[in-house]
């Protein structure tokens, strides 16, 4: 079963420069299994950031963040400001 996952979170730097790091990160995140389709920012505040991904399991998930937590901090994302809300099909 593929859930939908809704990932709210702050950055530290600009949009641009968050995705310039978030792009080449999508690579290891397929490889686990979790696919973006969306990802913006809030129209009144870019440093606050939305991430829609289908993902196999809140697992998957979990374990993505946990083993690339230095890759995802490297890209301005706040982690202690993630949220992460799982959507069932």
């Amino acid at each position: 079963m593929t859930i939908t996952a809704r990932i709210e979170f702050e950055i530290s730097n600009t949009f641009e420069e968050w995705e310039q790091g978030f792009y080449p990160m999508m690579r290891d995140a397929r490889a686990a299994g979790i696919y973006e389709i969306y990802h913006g920012h809030e129209a009144v505040n870019p440093k606050k950031r939305m991430v829609v991904a289908l993902v196999e399991s809140p697992k998957i998930m979990d374990d993505f963040f946990k083993f690339q937590e230095a890759k995802v901090i490297a890209t301005g994302h706040i982690l202690e400001s993630k949220k992460i809300t799982i959507y069932n099909s």
